[in-house]
């Protein structure tokens, strides 16, 4: 348990640092360390890992489908454009 949990903070020190470097903007590395620390959980049978596997494409899937519907209403606001003029351009 002890490695586990080395091997998470190791991992999770590299993420973000790449995601700062990166400037990914928000939520950052938190997204990362939930599916690290989410990956150090047991598994009893190979078809956990399909139940799993299966669970976290269904909810890949509908968030997709929910940030494609509403792609639409995206960067029109005057709030929204500021906010994306105001940010640094990334470095090349």
């Amino acid at each position: 348990m002890v490695g586990q949990l080395a091997i998470l903070a190791l991992v999770c020190g590299i993420l973000f640092y790449i995601v700062n470097v990166a400037n990914f903007g928000p939520p950052g590395a938190l997204i990362f360390i939930f599916a690290a620390s989410v990956s150090m959980g047991q598994v009893d049978d190979f078809s956990s890992v399909i139940e799993r596997s299966a669970a976290t494409a269904l909810a890949a899937g509908l968030a997709w489908l929910v940030v494609m519907t509403t792609e639409v209403f995206r960067h029109d606001t005057p709030v929204a454009q500021d906010w994306f003029k105001g940010r640094p351009a990334r470095p090349a």
